[in-house]
């Protein structure tokens, strides 16, 4: 106690603890947190919390067996501290290995396995590339700006390049298999839903650097940046000599588009219209984030928005069963 007591001071208390009468010393968060900690190892032992009291006169008073409660703001965490820690986390490396990981695999899902990567590697390395920089190089389209410029970050293609030599062409497909077990395969998920809330005001800061009073291209740049490779995937399709241009995100607008495109909306919301600071609503969209694509994965829910867009959307654009039954009436007329 006489060691966790020796805190410089800057204002004057009392610490009533038996036998530390009279000494002056602040309470700093180690020293509260020392106290809490008697406390409960008091209560577990059925002691008393014993608490010296000292009159104004200076004489001590009787002592109280009266037990009292620990100060909790030791233990308390302060949400803004944590906000702004997670708002500067650095993506790279470990959460752009999630990203890159998660891209190849899509590759080579899209591609129908190995067989590609054996015929034409290069083509599957275009490919991976494009995918792990799509965000990038379609909102650097979009805004006039050099289309090269994602890939110039060399440890990014590097590492990049890595991870898809390791998915494609990795001894008896080891890698394949570890990132695919279930565990690793959800912590890898999370921390790519993590990198994707982060691309949101990312996005939204890029645009407003080019049109800073542009809000609809701010949304726009940010949900290319959250949600690019589903943009990115029929042109990485295009080098594989593939085209389907009835499957993109235009059409049938993905899970993740969705959350790119509300939380988008929200973070170009003027300060003061939301309860909360904007590094707060960065770590409450990861965490929602997060949970919706790990629920996902694990069962068959389904698009959870779709229940909100039959309610809405029958009454403003009315039902799709009526618009066909009318055109098939027409075409007999």
């Amino acid at each position: 106690w006489e060691l966790l007591t020796q805190t410089q001071t800057h204002e004057t208390d009392k610490l009533c603890l038996p036998g530390v009468c009279n000494v002056r010393r602040e309470y700093s968060a180690v020293t509260r947190a020392a106290v809490n900690v008697s406390y409960l190892w008091a209560r577990r032992e059925h002691r008393p919390y014993f608490k010296t009291c000292v009159e104004p006169g200076g004489r001590e008073g009787v002592r109280s067996t009266a037990m009292e409660g620990p100060d909790l703001g030791a233990f308390a965490l302060d949400l803004d501290d944590l906000a702004e820690a997670f708002a500067h986390l650095a993506m790279f490396p470990l959460f752009e290995i999630a990203h890159y990981i998660l891209m190849c695999q899509a590759v080579r899902a899209d591609s129908g396995g190995l067989g590609l990567s054996r015929k034409h590697p290069l083509a599957t390395w275009v490919c991976c590339m494009l995918m792990c920089s799509a965000g990038g190089v379609i909102s650097s389209l979009l805004l006039g700006l050099p289309l090269i410029g994602p890939l110039s970050k060399t440890p990014n293609v590097l590492l990049a390049s890595a991870i898809w030599y390791l998915e494609f062409y990795s001894p008896f497909d080891l890698f394949h298999k570890a990132v695919t077990f279930l565990p690793i395969k959800l912590l890898i998920l999370s921390l790519k839903e993590v990198r994707r809330a982060h691309k949101v005001p990312d996005g939204i800061a890029t645009a407003a650097k080019v049109h800073p009073h542009g809000y609809v291209s701010h949304v726009v740049i940010a949900c290319v940046k959250g949600a690019g490779s589903g943009f990115m995937l029929n042109f990485q399709r295009l080098v594989r000599g593939k085209w389907s241009p009835e499957t993109n995100q235009i059409l049938h607008p993905t899970v993740v588009l969705k959350e790119c495109l509300i939380s988008a909306v929200l973070f170009t919301l003027p300060s003061g219209v939301l309860p909360i600071t904007q590094d707060q609503l960065l770590l409450l969209t990861a965490i929602v984030m997060v949970i919706v694509k790990v629920t996902l994965s694990l069962t068959n829910v389904g698009d959870p928005f779709k229940p909100i867009e039959n309610v809405l959307c029958v009454p403003i654009f009315g039902r799709v069963e009526a618009t066909g039954n009318a055109g098939v009436k027409k075409k007999y007329e």
